[in-house]
């Protein structure tokens, strides 16, 4: 046991008051059941958070998607509580390393990729974190002390830590993102930025989070080491690997360093990585239809990421985008992605602004209901694309309940066309 939960069994006496009853809520319950300790859970749908609450509770575990100016979160700071994140309450009852890896995009990528790895050399490892598994549940279920926890962190979980102590951090790149919930692009960055003050070893950062330092004139920590993405076509790798992409070529810089430093040699690390496929969604080529080439992005729900979608594209590209905003320059990904792609059909929540953005370069542009819709006018325009690139560059919430299922519609669109076309989905996947 460590940190503020050293004598957690003298503490049992009130139960644990846990803020939000999502992944992170129940992998608090479940590690408390496992504690013999009473855990009470409120939620703004269920039962609400007040001063008695707040006063009979012994420990406050809140959730990522609290605020910090959150009442809730005021009224236990109030009552002077004890006040701590699910990834620090889990920290407590751990005692294997963590490898928090953290960035605007890539993160997840980047997690499976090392847990990839790890596999291979039958090492011992966990993912937890925003991958799916939340620390807590991962703890409650038993951790083996020698496994390797990849622990893929988002800016909420980063943001308010304390306990938690990362032996190594990466941290893929930096972006606009999550403008709706952080103040602004500094106070994002910081939220990140928290992580490698809370390291307690080595840390890897791309080449976008040092430019971040330097224009918010912070200091970049001493043990933290600046990792360029690879260049050029010479990559030991299948032709057409999914890590020789452009976007992928910073997670696998990330990696090749971070295995350097537990010793696995360059020959041994490009040897374990060729059977690795990724994760569904993330800027893969599904169909190929009289030429025309179909790639699912649905991932990519910020600009970064349809940028570098973008930029991994040959010939004429027909973008399509949408859904619902998290904040950022609208006008400068637009002035941005007028020059990477031929058209643009737009749908969700932002079409209509996005248009009139558009309209005022006099850019080729259409409004559409749907992804279907999209993809028809898409395939069918008078100028046949090169490529039909669905990298939406935001939050699915508005028309999906999440990217995968929004990438699951757009697979199904298009396998449904060429069956119609040809009668067979049987060369859709490449």
């Amino acid at each position: 046991m460590k940190g503020p939960l050293l004598n957690w069994r003298s503490m049992r006496s009130k139960p644990v008051a846990i803020l939000g009853d999502g992944v992170s809520g129940r992998g608090v319950r479940r590690l408390l059941e496992t504690l013999k300790w009473e855990g009470r859970v409120f939620d703004e749908k269920g039962e609400l958070f007040d001063e008695y609450a707040a006063k009979s509770s012994s420990v406050i575990v809140i959730s990522p998607g609290f605020r910090k100016d959150h009442p809730w979160v005021r009224l236990a700071l109030d009552y002077k509580k004890i006040l701590l994140t699910e990834l620090d309450f889990a920290f407590c009852f751990l005692s294997s390393p963590i490898v928090s890896i953290t960035g605007t995009n890539g993160k997840t990528t980047l997690t499976s990729l090392l847990a990839h790895i790890w596999d291979k050399l039958h090492k011992p490892f966990v993912s937890a974190g925003n991958i799916g598994l939340s620390l807590s549940e991962a703890v409650a279920s038993g951790i083996d002390p020698r496994a390797t926890v990849f622990l893929e962190t988002s800016s909420f979980q980063a943001e308010r830590l304390s306990n938690l102590k990362p032996r190594s951090v990466l941290w893929t790149n930096f972006s606009d993102d999550h403008l709706d919930h952080h103040s602004s692009m500094e106070d994002y960055f910081l939220a990140k930025a928290n992580l490698l003050n809370q390291c307690s070893g080595c840390s890897w950062v791309g080449e976008s989070v040092a430019k971040g330092f330097k224009e918010l004139r912070l200091k970049m920590p001493e043990a933290c080491k600046v990792i360029s993405r690879f260049e050029g076509k010479g990559l030991p790798l299948p032709e057409n690997h999914f890590l020789s992409t452009y976007p992928q070529r910073e997670n696998l810089a990330l990696a090749h360093a971070f295995c350097q430093s537990e010793s696995i040699g360059e020959r041994i690390f490009f040897s374990l990585i060729k059977d690795y496929r990724g994760y569904d969604h993330r800027l893969k080529k599904i169909a190929e239809l009289e030429g025309v080439s179909f790639w699912n992005d649905s991932k990519a729900t910020n600009f970064a990421a349809t940028l570098s979608a973008c930029e991994s594209m040959e010939g004429d590209i027909f973008w399509i985008g949408g859904g619902r905003s998290k904040g950022g320059n609208l006008n400068s990904f637009v002035e941005s992605i007028v020059k990477k792609i031929r058209k643009a059909f737009l749908f969700g929540e932002v079409s209509h602004r996005m248009k009139g953005l558009f309209d005022e370069r006099s850019f080729p542009n259409e409004i559409c209901q749907s992804v279907e819709e999209a993809v028809g006018k898409a395939y069918g325009s008078e100028v046949a694309p090169s490529t039909i690139l669905f990298s939406p560059g935001f939050a699915s919430f508005d028309t999906h309940c999440n990217y995968a299922e929004r990438g699951k519609k757009f697979m199904e669109v298009v396998f449904d066309l060429k069956n119609k076309l040809h009668g067979t989905t049987q060369e859709c996947f490449t």
